[in-house]
């Protein structure tokens, strides 16, 4: 009897490429950050108007961002024109 089986490829996902990222340089300090950052973006309706997400916190905090006020500054640097 012959089976068969059928492999599949998924491409790759940016998130999965962010957590082998994050895994290298998250220390309890940047998880502190990250998560007032996360406080800070979910407080403010704005940022979900404007598609700003998680993602974009762990970016940031990858980038060197620690706290609101330099993730408001990250932000603006990334605005389109």
């Amino acid at each position: 009897m012959l089976c068969a089986k059928a492999w599949t490829v998924q491409p790759p996902r940016p998130e999965i490429a962010l957590v082998h990222r994050m895994q290298a340089f998250l220390t309890p300090e940047l998880r502190l950050a990250i998560m007032r950052m996360k406080q800070h973006v979910k407080g403010e309706p704005s940022y979900a108007r404007a598609g700003i997400h998680s993602r974009h916190v762990y970016d940031a905090a990858l980038d060197g961002v620690r706290d609101p006020d330099e993730f408001r500054a990250w932000l603006r640097k990334r605005a389109p024109p």
